[in-house]
């Protein structure tokens, strides 16, 4: 089983994650307020767009990296739905063995 490498500065919890991409978000709204007034250059307002986009990026691509590692682990345990375990009849019943069909 192979391991995805680590992503540079994307450590911490999906909860520090959501905080940074929310910083970044208020940074930008102030630096962009001071950029109207004359108050910083295009470059740190440049450079704010840039740091919230990273962070909602890094939001993004963890939500993914999760949604597939549980997606690989639930194929791991139990093999996949379409591979003859239980399947849902159209009325919602289980049963065992029954192929799904396309509609």
């Amino acid at each position: 089983m192979s391991r995805r490498p680590s992503r540079a500065g994307w450590s911490g919890s999906p909860r520090a994650r959501a905080e940074a991409q929310q910083r970044a978000t208020t940074t930008l709204s102030i630096v962009a307020g001071q950029y109207q007034l004359g108050g910083v250059s295009q470059l740190a307002w440049l450079d704010a767009q840039r740091q919230q986009r990273e962070a909602s990026l890094a939001l993004t691509r963890a939500s993914a990296d999760r949604l597939a590692d549980t997606a690989a682990l639930m194929q791991a345990l139990a093999g996949g739905w379409w591979e003859g375990g239980l399947a849902l009849a159209p009325s919602g019943v289980a049963t065992q063995g029954v192929q799904p069909t396309a509609d």
